[in-house]
């Protein structure tokens, strides 16, 4: 059998989505969906096109940057106006590298299906300490304290529980074959 990348994975999803029919109209009252936003581009930058960029800090005046792929990540510091890198650590082979965040003088960066994740000194990279974390981390950010990371609050961090693949507890269910609202059941009450 055929195994297809994410990418194409998540292409075959996309057109598939038409397909799916929930009973009741879910295009809504053209009063009360969502505005439109026009996004303007205020300013563009270099930035190296083969970083497989993970995770995003502006901190001062330079980005911190999480870059992904097994065998190719990397936590480094990188110049906006001219998209060099300045300094950085690349992580062992057998992780993916996924988000960061800067907590206080440290940088917290985690990994994608080792449930591993990593503490280094802001300044220096140095590793301060690993932490394993339970289930799923989504990659959407909000507040929520973990004991277990070496007494290192993370502000923006979410774990959610095995199975949660649509959304988060409380969460509305939306027609889309996930379990949105992560109780166990799939596009309930969507008929």
């Amino acid at each position: 059998m055929k195994s297809f990348s994410r990418a194409a994975r998540v292409g075959i999803l996309l057109l598939a989505l038409p397909m799916c029919s929930c009973a009741e109209d879910v295009t809504g009252d053209p009063s009360t969906t969502a505005p439109v936003w026009t996004p303007q581009v205020l300013a563009t930058y270099p930035h190296d096109s083969a970083a497989f960029t993970q995770g995003l800090v502006w901190a001062d005046s330079v980005l911190i940057e999480g870059t992904g792929l097994r065998g190719q990540s990397t936590l480094r510091r990188v110049e906006l106006a001219t998209g060099a890198v300045l300094d950085g650590i690349q992580l062992d082979s057998q992780y993916f590298g996924e988000g960061v965040a800067l907590v206080g003088d440290r940088i917290v960066q985690l990994t994608w299906t080792s449930n591993l994740g990593f503490v280094y000194d802001a300044a220096s990279f140095d590793e301060l300490a690993t932490f394993s974390y339970p289930g799923y981390l989504s990659q959407t950010l909000e507040p929520f304290e973990v004991d277990s990371l070496t007494s290192i609050s993370l502000p923006y961090v979410r774990l959610l529980p095995e199975g949660c693949e649509g959304g988060m507890p409380g969460d509305p269910e939306v027609c889309d074959g996930l379990d949105n609202d992560c109780d166990g059941q799939t596009d309930e009450g969507l008929g």
